[in-house]
């Protein structure tokens, strides 16, 4: 009777050293192993992603690289009024304040010349232009002036609120007259 009793303590023992001996063989060598490969993995992911972040940036130091090596090749914009006449430079002047002024928004009512002046040892000449616009429209004429190439300066600047418009000193779309005094230097002559 020991005999037949043991013999199911010694089934239920082998089955519980298995299970013992399988996870032991799960804990020691397949969980490590699977850790690893799933670490892997995660790594070949991070890789691949810093490797397409550093492609970008070759490929855009290769566009700035380009555009570097362009800008040699420029023409570089001229820093003094253009024209061979001081007629044809205040023309020039004019046309190109028309432009940036309607770029702007803002319609040009009169121009007209402000004469050759001389300021700190050099030859300047300047237009004197009046219009109506809005304060975001003289704005943005105003920063496309000093922007602009050839070197263009504000002279003066008066503004006042439109005679027909009320809602002047409240409303920042209100009409505001203005008179703008712009001026460029023209090259003195060498030699």
């Amino acid at each position: 009777m020991s005999s037949q009793a043991s013999r199911p303590i010694y089934q239920l023992l082998a089955v519980g050293i298995l299970v013992v001996g399988i996870a032991g063989l799960y804990a020691g060598i397949i969980a490590p192993v699977w850790e690893r490969i799933h670490a892997t993995r995660m790594s070949i992911e991070e890789n691949r992603a810093i490797l397409g972040r550093f492609q970008a940036e070759e490929n855009q130091v290769g566009k700035v690289t380009a555009q570097t090596s362009m800008v040699g090749t420029e023409a570089t914009p001229p820093v003094f009024l253009i024209g061979s006449t001081n007629a044809a430079r205040v023309a020039n002047l004019q046309a190109r304040i028309g432009e940036l002024a309607s770029t702007a928004g803002v319609a040009v009512m009169s121009a007209r010349e402000v004469g050759q002046q001389e300021r700190s040892g050099m030859p300047s000449l300047g237009v004197e232009i009046q219009f109506t616009a809005t304060s975001a429209a003289l704005k943005s004429l105003l920063v496309a002036l000093e922007y602009e190439r050839p070197h263009l300066f504000i002279d003066g600047l008066q503004v006042s609120p439109a005679p027909n418009d009320v809602s002047a000193t409240t409303d920042p779309s209100s009409k505001l007259d203005c008179t703008l005094r712009v001026i460029g230097f023209v090259e003195q002559a060498k030699g």
